[in-house]
This record gives C-alpha cells, sequence and structure tokens, in this order.
C-alpha cells in the first residue's frame, strides 16, 4: 500500500513539475516605433524603424512583426518565423527594407519598414512586435508616415 502511495505522488508530481516546465514566458525589452530619419540614401519618407533600446534579444523565428493603418481593419505581417514578406496593407505595400530577414533582435538593432505605393506617406501605421513561443505582445507603437 505505502509502495503505490509513493509511486503514485512520484507520478503525480512528475506530472505537475514538468507541466510548469512547457510554460514560456515573454522575454523583457525596450522596444520603439518611430518614423526614420533621413539618412545617405534615404529620404526618411515612408519608412518606420523599429529599434530595440534595452532587454532581452528576440532570437531569430521567435518573433512576428504586424502593420495595421490608421487604426481598421486586420494586422497584416510583415516577418513571420524569420520569413520577411510584401504585404497590402489598405492599398499600400508594406515590407521589411530590401524584403530581408533582420535576423536575431538585439540591443542596438534597427528593423527598417518600408511603405510603397498607394497612398503612401499618408496614414498612422500601427505595428506590433511579438513573441510567437509566448504569443505575447513586447511592444506596439505607432508611426506617422
Amino acid at each position: 500500500m505505502v509502495a503505490i502511495t509513493v509511486i503514485l505522488a512520484a507520478v503525480i508530481g512528475g506530472f505537475v513539475l514538468g507541466l510548469g516546465d512547457s510554460l514560456e514566458s515573454a522575454p523583457s525589452s525596450q522596444i520603439s516605433v518611430d518614423p526614420a530619419a533621413a539618412s545617405a540614401g534615404n529620404s526618411g519618407d515612408g519608412i518606420v524603424a523599429i529599434s530595440h533600446n534595452g532587454g532581452d534579444p528576440l532570437p531569430d523565428g521567435d518573433y512576428q512583426i504586424q502593420v495595421q493603418k490608421n487604426g481598421t481593419g486586420t494586422y497584416k505581417t510583415v516577418l513571420e518565423g524569420g520569413t520577411a514578406s510584401q504585404v497590402d496593407v489598405d492599398g499600400d505595400t508594406v515590407q521589411i527594407v530590401d524584403n530581408v530577414n533582420p535576423g536575431e533582435f538585439k540591443v542596438g538593432n534597427e528593423i527598417t519598414i518600408e511603405v510603397m505605393g498607394g497612398d503612401a506617406r499618408a496614414g498612422t501605421y500601427s505595428i506590433q512586435i511579438i513573441h510567437t513561443p509566448s504569443d505575447s505582445i513586447i511592444a506596439e507603437g505607432e508611426a506617422e508616415v
């Protein structure tokens, strides 16, 4: 009887402790979203800069970037699982600059989103950065372009 109780307690304890290990928490990162400043070869028009200013890095493939225009419609994903995409956001083509995967996003890095065509540079773009393993919004912001 004692042996059965000990085995049952070990099985239940292992299940409970194992369940806690599978939970993923979102990283703590300081990320800002702003219109990009003009630089050599870049007028700054239609460009949004996402900057990692501090905290935990976001491993390549563990985050996605979503964009929405003027607070209407649904968010469109421009980066997911390490793959950058061109998307149509309310008549504008939106993409990561040069449609390139930025890789690991760590302190000092900047991801640049470009708005082209349609009504480009004529609205407010809401941007969300989502940590996919925990399905948590890490940062969100708006930029007028």
